[in-house]
């Protein structure tokens, strides 16, 4: 019987947190806007809705302009609150409109839930392996 580890175990964990949530920029930065990633909480933070305990919370902004407040848990990466970045258009709206159906839907990785997310951190993860691959032939 396989027991899965989770990124928030303990109360003492708030180091190991911030630096987790500080890697997602180095691993993901291909797929986010640059400079967007906040951490806002490395404590104990409850949703009212949910009623899930989040280890911490921080924010980005995928690259079609939605900023997205999302919670680290036992259960693993949720969207807290997505919103448009303001002086954005129906091209915003629309891709906001995606992606309210999976808030507060808990995924088991950051990268599962950049691909739910946004269609073009998929094509710049795409891109970027594409890229990693010719340079090694």
């Amino acid at each position: 019987m396989s027991t899965k580890t989770s990124i928030v175990d303990s109360d003492n964990d708030e180091i190991f947190i911030a630096n987790e949530l500080s890697n997602i920029l180095k691993e993901f930065q291909h797929g986010i806007k640059p400079n967007s990633l906040q951490i806002l909480s490395t404590s104990k933070t409850n949703n009212a809705t949910t009623h899930e305990t989040y280890g911490a919370v921080f924010k980005l902004t995928l690259l079609e302009d939605i900023e997205l407040k999302i919670g680290v848990s036992k259960a693993g990466f949720t969207i807290i609150q997505a919103t448009r970045e303001e002086n954005n258009g129906k091209l915003a709206n629309d891709d906001l409109e995606r992606i309210l159906p999976i808030v507060n839907q808990p995924f088991e990785t950051m990268d599962a839930l950049l691909f739910k997310a946004s269609p073009r951190f998929g094509k710049s993860f795409h891109d970027t392996l594409l890229s990693k691959l010719g340079n090694e032939l």
